[in-house]
């Protein structure tokens, strides 16, 4: 689920909505608008095997909905020559599996800590009050915006324990983390704010500062064309300036294609396309910075995406029942994020409740043959490591995300024509992952890896300390 917030979760779909991040240009050069390059790239020159001496910088790369092809046929079927040239450069896995719910919020704080979201708490995108104790009040419509939400360390804690420093723009969950340059991923729920007072109380002052320098921050939404390459240039400034030991970075515009034209839509490939672009942007920051002898590089991302056509809503069925009145008051609710939903009791020791729901939902999972959905019990989940405190969750089956509607057909059409969610061994769910730069060897094919994997591998690359985690290191492409 990308920043736009185009999810199941809504009633509608806006083709345009306001933009997270707000920022311009930061400097000249490598912070210069980026075009798809009319000719081949400059080819990315392996480090040596034996690293220099000079301070690492870790770069991680997120694209919201990458696909494993995007890489393995960036000169092919696709245009995205500065993925090419890191996947000729470097090393890759065939697939880099997701968690449970492959959603955009939960995956990105795996890939920061290493855990899953049993453990480390984000449990969809948006928050919802019965999922479990949180930090703050929130209301309808907010996010998992603020990381001290979060239950376990994250790569960033690692590195400041260290005596380094990190940076982030439009990474999501990072509100009020201990980065040192800081431009969070976060957008007003309320009339009330703006996006300007927000990054006032939530970015990094000196970051902001040299925003600012370049003209007014602009309040209003921002096109797609542009989005990423105003986040990769912000970017760029930050790595160029400052030469964080870390540096995450969230580009979304594939995300928010498929899911208004559907994954293999043109409209994703020209999205790909534009994040190539911005990819370039930060690939010649690195070139401007000490090269790839003296940073790594990163890209991964979140989940994958599939097709759908149909929205169900278990809300519905449990209004009937008598176990919901209002969004306020209710025995039983399914909490949506992407195409599956938590059901979480009001009171976790009401049998009845709990059996009358059960039973409910595996009435209606099948009808005239086809499968709307399947339910996943207790222990299903706590293997998967998912939605600590849930009576169970629904998964929805192929073409069929999953509402928290409460009024209306059990199943009626989504405006979506793309979606995630679902468990992340299912087919298209999973997401990439290419590794090249300092301390990296080329040409390593992973048969698999997994977005739990990355922490400890930038961990060992940079040597933090991240005890605890549930994933390894990746010692098949380090260079050591």
């Amino acid at each position: 689920m990308s920043p736009l917030r185009l999810s199941a979760r809504r009633s509608a779909l806006p083709v345009l909505l306001p933009a997270l991040v707000v920022v311009a240009a930061l400097t000249a050069g490598a912070c210069r608008r980026s075009t798809p390059p009319a000719s081949a790239p400059t080819p990315v020159t392996p480090p040596p095997a034996v690293a220099s001496a000079a301070p690492t910088t870790v770069l991680l790369i997120s694209i919201d909905g990458l696909l494993p092809e995007y890489y393995l046929e960036a000169t092919t079927r696709f245009r995205a020559p500065n993925l090419a040239r890191l996947l000729a450069a470097g090393s890759h896995a065939a697939a880099c599996e997701s968690i449970f719910p492959s959603v955009t919020y939960p995956a990105h704080a795996s890939i920061v800590t290493g855990v899953r979201s049993a453990l480390h708490g984000i449990v969809a995108n948006s928050v919802f009050a019965g999922a479990g104790a949180t930090r703050r009040t929130y209301r309808p419509g907010d996010w998992y915006w603020y990381a001290d939400e979060l239950r376990v360390p994250a790569l960033w804690n690692a590195v400041r324990a260290r005596g380094l420093t990190s940076g982030a723009v439009s990474w999501p969950g990072t509100v009020g983390a201990s980065i040192d340059y800081l431009i969070p991923e976060v957008w007003p729920a309320r009339r009330t704010l703006t996006h300007e007072s927000l990054l006032e109380m939530a970015a990094t002052p000196e970051v902001l500062a040299a925003v600012r320098r370049e003209g007014p921050l602009p309040v209003a939404a921002l096109g797609e064309p542009d989005r990423d390459d105003w986040i990769a240039r912000t970017a760029a400034g930050i790595l160029q300036r400052h030469r964080p030991s870390l540096l995450l970075v969230h580009l979304i515009s594939v995300d928010h294609a498929t899911h208004v034209h559907g994954p293999g839509a043109p409209e994703v490939a020209a999205a790909l396309t534009r994040v190539d672009a911005a990819l370039g942007v930060l690939l010649d920051a690195v070139a401007a910075s000490g090269g790839f002898a003296r940073t790594t590089v990163l890209v991964t991302g979140d989940h994958g995406g599939v097709a759908v056509h149909s929205a169900v809503a278990p809300n519905t069925l449990f209004r009937a029942a008598g176990l919901i009145e209002t969004s306020d008051v209710w025995k039983v609710w399914a909490h949506s994020s992407g195409s599956q939903a938590g059901i979480y009791l009001r009171d976790p020791a009401d049998r009845e409740t709990a059996a009358a729901a059960l039973r409910l939902l595996e009435e209606n999972a099948v009808a005239g043959g086809t499968r709307r959905y399947t339910v996943l019990s207790r222990a299903e989940l706590d293997g998967l490591g998912s939605h600590p405190g849930a009576l169970c969750a629904v998964d929805g089956a192929p073409g069929y995300t999953i509402s928290s509607g409460l009024r209306g057909e059990l199943v009626r059409a989504t405006p979506l024509r793309g979606n995630h969610g679902s468990r992340p061994h299912l087919d298209g769910l999973a997401t990439g992952l290419v590794l090249a730069g300092r301390g990296i060897k080329p040409g390593v094919l992973l048969p698999s890896a997994r977005l739990i994997d990355i922490a400890p591998t930038v961990a060992h690359l940079l040597d933090l300390a991240m005890p605890g985690v549930e994933g390894r290191v990746l010692a098949e492409v380090l260079a050591e």
